[in-house]
């Protein structure tokens, strides 16, 4: 948040430092991962290089199901979803093995591609960037103008990456190769449809170098809970290079009374 009054209106949309990813991608569809377009090109295996063109891609919102994306004749444009509990869903398809090394389905495991542009805001020069994918199932490899940045299989938590390094003035490309299947899906065994892609909100925000990492409060009361110790501890975390620039910072708090606008006391309590 920019600051002090906008953190009290909780609104994290209207945050000057968060962007929506959220919108029409550029969008291909492969039934195996041996169809898709390829994420190296050339020499350059090793560099991952990622050069898709999307010219000829179809266009697919997000967030969304790929199982849900209807043609104009109401059918399933892409693949159907799957309802299915105890058997794991590709075992039509393909011998399922539960040793030591268990590695994804190959044979029949959809996987969708999404690409699309994006240029920052100017007053986020000199903050790191970060982007948030709150939900992908299952799987999926994140590129940013072209270079690989990471992985990630947990399909219904958060998954955040620090791009800053990847970033150029101008306009960004930003892509997401999503398996419908990982070595993740087998512990995902139980009653329910499944569906992949992108399915929850993609945001950018960013952060000044040295950040509020997390705060972690206390109210101690005394035995007849009418008064209460009020305790705080915060976890402070340097983004930049030099790690001693944050030491000459000091953390501040106020206390607001339930309406959200009466301090509690005159002066911010300052943290040792």
């Amino acid at each position: 948040m920019a600051n002090e009054r906008s953190v009290l209106d909780t609104d994290a949309e209207e945050s000057a430092y968060q962007y929506s990813l959220n919108g029409d991608w550029k969008f291909k569809f492969a039934q195996k991962p041996a169809d898709r377009e390829k994420d190296v090109t050339g020499a350059a295996a090793a560099s991952y290089v990622e050069d898709w063109d999307t010219t000829d891609w179809d266009t697919i919102p997000v967030p969304s199901s790929i199982q849900a994306i209807k043609d104009e004749d109401g059918r399933f444009k892409y693949e159907k979803p799957i309802y299915v509990n105890q058997r794991y869903p590709w075992q039509n398809y393909e011998a399922v093995s539960l040793g030591a090394n268990v590695v994804a389905p190959t044979v029949r495991n959809s996987v969708g591609q999404y690409k699309r542009t994006f240029t920052l805001p100017q007053d986020w020069d000199g903050r790191d960037v970060f982007v948030s994918f709150e939900g992908v199932e299952s799987a999926f490899y994140l590129y940013v103008n072209g270079q690989r940045v990471g992985y990630a299989e947990d399909s219904y938590t958060t998954d955040e990456f620090n791009i800053t390094s990847y970033l150029v003035e101008g306009e960004n490309t930003i892509a997401a190769e999503v398996y419908r299947w990982s070595t993740g899906s087998y512990l995902e065994n139980q009653d329910f449809i499944r569906y992949s892609g992108i399915f929850r909100d993609v945001n950018l925000y960013s952060k000044a170098k040295v950040e509020v990492r997390d705060v972690f409060i206390r109210t101690q009361l005394d035995e007849a809970y009418q008064d209460a110790v009020l305790e705080l501890d915060a976890s402070i975390r340097n983004l930049g290079l030099d790690a001693a620039a944050g030491k000459s910072y000091q953390v501040t708090a106020d206390l607001y009374e339930i309406d959200g606008t009466t301090k509690v006391w005159d002066e911010p309590l300052a943290m040792a």
